[in-house]
């Protein structure tokens, strides 16, 4: 019967303590490499959303100035309605008013009423009784 070959097997790189913790450090090394570009693109991404939002306002005004052009170019009327009621100007020879609301009338203030006390009310009692 043949012998059996005596066969030494050498451990594994990553079997063992060192072999483990290397595997663990690669990992975290990894994850911190995928993780690392979200610090930077999420003050990005924050201040991406506030521009947004800012180009969106600023195109609804500049859409609003534009109906406003249109409404001066197209109604002479309308730049009188608008420099009477915005600017107050009149017409050579209208008289102008104005109108001062009247204050609000202040009512006086109740007077504050002591509360007397149970002793008080207790001696006031006896007095009345004696």
């Amino acid at each position: 019967m043949p012998r059996p070959l005596n066969v030494v097997s050498y451990p594994r790189p990553w079997q063992g303590l060192y072999g483990q913790l290397i595997v663990v450090a690669v990992l975290l090394l990894s994850a911190g490499a995928a993780i690392y570009p979200l610090k930077e693109r999420v003050p990005q991404q924050i201040r991406l959303n506030g521009l947004e939002r800012r180009i969106s306002l600023e195109q609804a005004r500049r859409e609003s100035l534009q109906e406003d052009i249109k409404m001066l170019r197209g109604d002479p009327g309308h730049i009188e309605r608008v420099a009477r009621g915005n600017l107050g100007l009149v017409k050579q020879g209208e008289a102008a008013y104005v109108v001062l609301e009247r204050p609000a009338p202040t009512r006086p203030r109740p007077k504050k009423v002591r509360a007397d006390s149970l002793f008080e009310r207790v001696k006031k009692a006896i007095g009345q009784v004696f």
